[in-house]
């Protein structure tokens, strides 16, 4: 049994490996190997051949040869690199290298050799496994602790860590999941941070670089296009006297901002230039935080939904005027009858063509949490069919939280105040919960972990 496990990144003194096929003559030297500096799950592994060749490696827990996992491949080259992932803790794993040649195709596996992965730091949460009906779902899930030391978790079907990113700074809760599998959030309202599941930089951005000047709150995304979107926010003067307050008030109203992939900003919108903050007879009491957008996303003709939990309502805005297309919520464009009338409500997205998932979290009149799920007609403005995917009344989430439909017709659900991530199916049932020892702003399914690219 060979075993290659260092805790930091000092690599071994060079390992002459010779693996020869009959035709092939593909020569494997200088491995070198150890567990990343930074993750007590993440190994590191080097190597070259003798001449350019396809490489990757298959590695399994040693104890269960049916959980092997492939990397991805590095093509037509003679340095190799590899960071191999989603692993448990404490837990000694096999590996061997697997090089294709490039003239007669043949393919050549190494010999065996073991490492062991490290504890999990104390600060990451605590999670236990509440509920599990089996096979609920094959896929994992996206956390984010804020609280110092700031991390993103992703846990496995069984409620277990098998991957993190650990800060050394109080972050913020806006992050999400994006098409090119990295995670793109706000360290502060300030700064802009992507990162992949291998520890690379992917982009970073901080208030002043290429006229960004707007603090950022709630939510962050990148578009098909590779755009971000980001909510923003600002306070502007108002004269409030005819409100019992000052001459020279302020006002703390939301804003958006669409960026390109290099981060320049190519399109912003102010709520203030299509709505009027004193038409609110309320407005001394929530001038501190009027409107509280909490949420952004991209329909599917290119327009933008925007979620103002200060109005129970979501927002559709036309992408090029800026102009309002629809009010839904209460008071808003929309007839709904008291089923379909959702409060403080958060990540609201498009599920179809015009029909809409939205996180209810119910108030104080109904302290009941739900997805709902509208599918409206915006042309005649009704709404054309609605339903409720209610959490039990012990879930109920007052603040934050999330829900997106995955596999099987399911629904992960971020039950924020009660530090809870739930999947119940169509109906409601909990198919699957874990509690949290922290709050968590949002909960999202990743389908797969990633491969490793060059």
């Amino acid at each position: 049994m060979k075993y290659n496990n260092y805790w930091f990144i000092v690599w071994l003194i060079p390992v002459t490996l010779i693996i020869m096929a009959c035709d092939s003559g593909v020569k494997i030297y200088e491995l070198n190997n150890g567990l990343d500096e930074k993750n007590a799950l993440r190994y590191n592994i080097q190597f070259k051949t003798d001449e350019p060749t396809d490489a990757h490696i298959e590695y399994w827990p040693s104890q269960d040869n049916t959980r092997l996992i492939n990397t991805g491949i590095s093509m037509n080259a003679e340095q190799h690199e590899f960071k191999l992932i989603g692993m448990y803790p404490n837990k000694e794993y096999t590996y061997h290298i697997v090089t294709k040649h490039h003239e007669n195709g043949s393919m050549v596996t190494s010999e065996q050799y073991y490492f062991k992965t490290d504890s999990l730091p104390d600060s990451l949460p605590k999670f236990k496994l509440a509920a599990d009906k089996g096979d609920v779902f094959n896929g994992f899930i996206l956390v984010r602790k804020i609280v110092a030391p700031g991390c993103a978790i992703i846990l496995d079907n069984t409620g277990n860590i098998i991957w993190y990113d650990l800060r050394d700074i109080q972050i913020m809760n806006p992050f999400s999941w994006t098409a090119n599998n990295t995670i793109i959030s706000l360290d502060n309202t300030n700064k802009i941070n992507e990162f992949d599941l291998f520890g690379n930089q992917i982009f970073e951005l901080q208030k002043g670089e290429k006229n960004l000047s707007s603090k950022m709150h709630h939510e962050i995304m990148r578009v098909d296009n590779g755009d971000i979107l980001v909510l923003t926010h600002k306070f502007t003067k108002f004269d409030l006297s005819e409100f019992g307050g000052n001459a020279n008030d302020s006002i703390k109203a939301d804003g958006l901002l669409r960026l390109d992939s290099a981060g320049n900003q190519v399109w912003s919108w102010d709520i203030l230039d299509v709505a009027d903050p004193l038409k609110d007879k309320n407005i001394l009491t929530s001038k501190h935080d009027w409107s509280h957008a909490n949420s952004v996303n991209v329909t599917h003709d290119g327009n933008y939904i925007i979620s103002f939990r200060g109005f129970d309502q979501v927002w559709k805005i036309d992408s090029g005027t800026g102009e309002i297309i629809w009010k839904l919520g209460k008071n808003g464009d929309f007839e709904l009858e008291d089923y379909n009338i959702f409060y403080q409500q958060h990540a609201v997205h498009e599920l179809d063509e015009n029909e809409f998932l939205i996180f209810d979290n119910g108030d104080i009149d109904r302290k009941s949490s739900r997805a709902l799920k509208l599918k409206i007609n915006e042309n005649d403005k009704r709404i054309l069919s609605s339903n409720s995917i209610f959490l039990p009344d012990s879930l109920f989430s007052f603040k934050q939280g999330s829900v997106y439909k995955i596999d099987n017709g399911n629904f992960l659900f971020c039950v924020a105040a009660k530090n809870k991530i739930v999947i119940t199916d169509g109906i409601g049932n909990v198919l699957w919960q874990v509690n949290s020892s922290v709050k968590h702003y949002r909960a999202y399914y990743v389908s797969d972990l990633p491969k490793q690219s060059w």
